[in-house]
């Protein structure tokens, strides 16, 4: 996918060269239930820091030029926050259904438990909980990675029209766990991002596996105290991990946002 900031306008083709679909267009509404970085967006609301991008035009382009859309530099980021704010709505949607199944797997457990074998081992058997599970998690996971990337494009924005522009959230944390500062990012966040990204790099760990190599194998376990537990791959707490993933993602936007505020303002 191309993602760049430029001068030069270029004429939309391939699909929007098509007719637009028969029919009247539906005007609907949809409540923004989260908003993201309410410090930083007050700032550049309040601030002239978006004229700088006047006469420049973030164009994006997919990789068969599927989806393009170009707009104007300043506006951008209006875009950005809506986008992104949806994210956290949705990775917030889908923790709690996480949450939800899982708790009532656990209490219906004792009810539903069965035993196979000389051993008499533990059984239970599914419909679609699991996969509504591992779906779930899975959204989980791919909604924040999506989020900090989308908010590693808007950085360029946030410095200057001649900064360098990340391709994704993880070449940032690479650079701040270095020793040299980049310039895009505020001192205090990269101190903070240096000093409290293992729960990103965990989370990248398994969120690249599940992308890149195989559905998310759900090991059930029964606890001494007959309480079922879900573990990843045999030693990853479920639930233990979602919520380290929630608390450190949350704790690194509200740093993000305080962050970049105050470089707008004494700007």
């Amino acid at each position: 996918m191309e993602f760049l900031l430029t001068r030069k306008p270029v004429e939309r083709k391939d699909q929007w060269l098509l007719p637009p679909p028969e029919g009247e267009t539906i005007c609907y509404e949809e409540p923004l239930h989260y908003e993201l970085f309410p410090q930083l967006m007050r700032a550049l609301q309040e601030t002239e820091w978006p004229f700088q991008f006047h006469g420049y035009y973030y164009r994006l382009s997919t990789n068969h030029r599927l989806i393009q859309e170009e707009v104007p530099a300043s506006e951008h980021y209006k875009i950005a926050w809506r986008s992104m704010s949806q994210k956290y709505h949705g990775a917030e949607l889908a923790l709690q259904s996480v949450e939800s199944l899982a708790a009532n797997l656990m209490r219906e457990y004792p009810n539903r438990r069965e035993t196979i074998g000389e051993r008499n081992q533990p059984k239970l058997s599914f419909s679609l909980e699991l996969y509504n599970l591992r779906s779930n998690f899975a959204s989980f996971l791919f909604l924040i990675r999506s989020l900090l990337d989308e908010f590693a494009a808007l950085v360029q924005f946030l410095t200057a029209p001649n900064a360098q522009q990340f391709k994704s959230f993880a070449d940032i944390v690479k650079k701040c766990r270095n020793s040299t500062t980049p310039s895009e990012i505020p001192a205090e966040l990269h101190t903070y991002i240096r000093e409290h990204s293992e729960w990103f790099l965990r989370m990248r760990d398994v969120r690249d596996y599940h992308a890149h190599h195989g559905f998310i194998h759900l090991h059930l376990v029964e606890s001494p105290s007959r309480e079922l537990k879900f573990y990843i791959h045999n030693r990853l707490d479920m639930l233990e991990l979602v919520r380290e993933f929630k608390l450190g993602f949350d704790m690194l936007l509200a740093n993000i946002d305080s962050a970049f505020a105050k470089r707008i303002r004494s700007a």
